[in-house]
């Protein structure tokens, strides 16, 4: 699900944001004969699952997020990476840093096996494998060359309080290409936000090793008491699970705060 911002270029596999075609899940299954069994062959089910996949697949990289919201089973890994992509989608549109997909720039999608591999121009490619369902047919989880996705994923919540403001984890991924991205929530207090430094921020992995940001999207201007903003962020090649550190200051201060915002 491909989004671009001015500061941040995410890697287009991942958003494709990485990186989302209408769900037609999967088809009846019609008796041979009066004496056929209701249930779907082996064959059967593997071709319907194919379908759903491509599907899926299709709109992910097309950021149609209607239909992958409504091909992914509620509480699922799949269903909490596509609320990351609609997040950093909703993100970079509200910073200003959205560009619409340049079509010379897109990847070829290749599906084989039930498996899904988007090549780009560049001689890049990924492939996705191993795609899981729930009894209904709707995707639960898959497989991505960092991993199984339940592991590139934040399993807890997180929202603090820092000099009278609100920062929140809205989401976390590790992408395709080892990035780990994380979109977080920030609510003025009533000072108001003169600025902030995404940066400087930093990313603390829990093996104590700091990466810094390489890329960023966040709001232009100060943020004025009860205005929420969106700061995302990139490190490159970070490992999941860690702590990042994001700066700034509030009006009519000089003092600079410092958020501690955990991802696991």
């Amino acid at each position: 699900m491909p989004s671009k911002f001015a500061h941040l270029r995410l890697v287009a596999a991942s958003l494709a944001v990485a990186g989302v075609l209408a769900f037609s899940g999967c088809s009846a299954v019609t008796p041979a004969s009066p004496d056929a069994s209701a249930t779907p062959t082996a064959s059967t089910e593997a071709v319907d699952a194919d379908k759903v996949m491509r599907e899926f697949v299709t709109a992910v990289y097309a950021n149609t997020f209607a239909t992958t919201e409504a091909m992914v089973a509620p509480g699922s890994a799949a269903a909490k990476y596509v609320a990351h992509q609609k997040a950093t989608d909703t993100a970079s549109k509200a910073n200003g840093d959205f560009a619409q997909p340049v079509a010379a720039d897109q990847p070829t999608l290749e599906f084989k096996d039930g498996t899904a591999t988007a090549k780009y121009p560049d001689g890049r490619s990924f492939t996705w494998t191993d795609f899981e369902y729930d009894d209904n047919g709707l995707v639960t989880s898959w497989t991505t060359p960092s991993g199984e996705l339940p592991s590139l994923l934040w399993s807890s919540d997180f929202s603090g309080a820092i000099a009278g403001n609100t920062v929140t984890l809205t989401s976390a991924y590790k992408t395709n290409g080892g990035e780990m991205h994380a979109v977080l929530t920030v609510t003025a207090g009533s000072a108001g936000i003169d600025f902030m430094m995404p940066y400087q921020a930093q990313f603390v992995a829990s093996d104590g090793i700091a990466y810094a940001a390489q890329s960023f999207s966040a709001p232009r201007q100060s943020l004025p008491a009860g205005v929420t903003g969106y700061v995302v962020l990139a490190f490159p090649q970070a490992p999941f699970g860690g702590t990042i550190y994001l700066e700034g200051y509030n009006v009519g201060t000089p003092d600079v705060w410092k958020a501690e915002i955990p991802v696991v």
